[in-house]
């Protein structure tokens, strides 16, 4: 299976996590959840693009590099089936021409690796549920 799910103490925000470096998106993935966000994990693009489009989220993390599509793509997908999701970039690759583009497609924030984690989860939370 391309993706696992893991609950701890809610903090009422669901994310999906896009990203093919798996020892890193799973270990992201349970710091997150240590801190009351509920994690799903997706591997590739379209995998996290059909999460997105299945599911109740608060955000989603996305890494530019990806073995299917490339996360500017992703992105784009993303605002078209949930306009106005919060989208944190988080990349061990990305340019300022990567950051200026993103951030015009409707990223709500560009961070590279290695990650804040105190900052991530500032971003990830900070709007709370958009759903009730």
């Amino acid at each position: 299976s391309m993706m696992w799910m893991m609950t701890c103490e809610k903090s009422g925000s669901s994310v999906v996590l896009i990203d093919d470096e798996r020892t890193f998106a799973d270990t992201l993935a349970k710091r997150l959840s240590m801190r009351g966000i509920e994690c799903t994990v997706a591997y590739d693009g379209r995998t996290g693009l059909a999460i997105v489009e299945s599911t109740s989220l608060t955000g989603v993390v996305l890494d530019l590099r990806l073995p299917d599509l490339h996360g500017k793509e992703v992105l784009r997908r993303i605002m078209q089936l949930q306009p106005g999701l919060p989208v944190v970039i988080l990349t061990g690759h990305g340019t300022d021409d990567d950051e200026r583009e993103c951030m015009k497609n409707g990223a709500t924030a560009f961070l590279h690796k290695p990650v804040d984690l105190g900052r991530l989860v500032g971003l990830l939370t900070q709007n709370g549920p958009s759903k009730p």
